[in-house]
């Protein structure tokens, strides 16, 4: 009855179900990216210790310098476990 009300007829359907049996399913697959943030973090890394070096280690000119806010600067500071008292570090190696 429901076939009637929408106008399908036996004919029509068996049409579209024996064409949709050649049809393949989309594949569902997922796809697994595997991207390599190492280069990436140890370029980003030494773009802020040189930018902090041509400040004087100044946050807020470093920030201003980049193009990013204090706490967005502090942030990278502290993943990439880099202190104020990295320039005297870097001196005694």
């Amino acid at each position: 009855m429901t076939v009637r009300q929408l106008g399908w007829d036996a004919e029509r359907l068996q049409a579209i179900l024996l064409r949709a049996r050649n049809v393949q399913p989309p594949r569902t697959d997922p796809v697994i990216e595997i991207v390599d943030r190492s280069k990436w973090d140890m370029t980003e890394r030494g773009r802020v210790a040189e930018a902090l070096d041509a400040n004087g280690w100044s946050r807020q000119d470093t920030a201003q310098f980049l193009g990013i806010s204090r706490k967005v600067l502090w942030e990278k500071m502290r993943k990439y476990r880099m202190f104020d008292d990295e320039p005297e570090a870097r001196e005694f190696e």
